[in-house]
């Protein structure tokens, strides 16, 4: 329903500038360029707290869910244990799993914008292009996010899909908790 009113909204400005246009107020041409100016389309690979059903995925509101998707190649995912979320390294280990997660189609510049506010373009994450395979194992090109730092922690070992049980702080707590109780 968003997108047929926000089409509709569209037609109806367009409209109206054509309206304005004739009487030399503004040009249609001008008006039409201005209002596909932060047209975009990119699509983005999320595998953490951005998926559905977790706690960010609000910040995708305005972008469209496309289907579950998981990397052509490896990478390191780990949890980063001062919060709640995954983060992804672009390492060159064979021995690293694809990443399961979801794809997202962004058409606004200023909904990519909040996305890479949120992952701290450029200073925490930054957004490269990657290879997944969709459920028809097709291959596409999607931009995703990788960690800046190369860490990879000695307490962990990588992640192939973040679920909601992955919390490795809480993981590693609880077995403090079982020994100290043991004890």
């Amino acid at each position: 329903m968003q997108k047929k009113c926000s089409l509709n909204l569209r037609k109806d400005l367009l409209k109206l500038s054509k309206k304005l246009s004739d009487k030399n107020v503004l040009s249609y041409s001008d008006i039409k360029k201005e209002l596909d100016k932060d047209r975009i389309e990119v699509v983005i690979f999320v595998y953490g707290s951005l998926k559905r059903g977790f706690d960010n995925n609000d910040i995708l509101k305005d972008a469209q869910y496309i289907c579950k998707a998981e990397t052509v190649r490896g990478f390191a995912m780990f949890e980063e244990t001062s919060g709640n979320y995954p983060y992804l390294l672009k390492n060159e280990n064979k021995g690293y799993s694809k990443i399961k997660g979801e794809l997202y189609r962004i058409t606004r510049r200023d909904v990519l914008d909040r996305i890479d506010s949120f992952e701290g373009v450029p200073d925490y994450y930054k957004r490269e292009q990657i290879k997944v395979k969709i459920k028809k194992k097709e291959i596409k090109l999607a931009e995703t996010y990788f960690f800046t730092k190369n860490i990879i922690p000695k307490d962990q070992k990588p992640i192939e899909e973040w679920t909601k049980d992955n919390n490795h702080f809480l993981k590693l707590f609880e077995e403090h908790y079982k020994k100290s109780m043991c004890e």
